[in-house]
């Protein structure tokens, strides 16, 4: 692990989210709560974005949280999340994906090795 593994807190948990199509989505909180930023990985879409860890800032409201992306410098809403459920707004796409919240993938996340692997692209 990098000394920069250690200097930056993030999430106890790395979360994943599924869709009926097999497309998956992991989310860590990145730096303090306070901050409001998170990290997220998109796999298994046929898109820019899979497979690479993204740099989000997440806009909290009462009933849900927006994880924007700076996408050729302009802000992008990716996904809309209520609570065990996201809606995935892919660059270049139609239509939204949705997913649910998978508890088998996310135990099987590793918030080090997700932070690691982000440090390393």
């Amino acid at each position: 692990m990098s000394a920069t593994s250690n200097a930056v807190e993030v999430g106890k948990v790395v979360y994943a989210f599924e869709g009926d199509l097999g497309a998956t989505v992991w989310l860590l909180r990145y730096d303090t709560k306070e901050n409001n930023k998170a990290l997220i990985q998109i796999m298994f879409v046929d898109n820019e974005l899979n497979g690479k860890i993204i740099l989000a800032e997440v806009d909290e409201t009462q009933k849900h949280k927006h994880y924007v992306i700076q996408l050729n410098n302009k802000p992008h809403s990716l996904l809309i999340q209520d609570k065990n459920k996201i809606e995935l707004f892919l660059p270049g796409e139609q239509s939204n994906l949705d997913l649910v919240y998978n508890k088998n993938l996310s135990r099987a996340g590793n918030p080090q090795a997700f932070l690691a692997e982000y440090e390393s692209q």
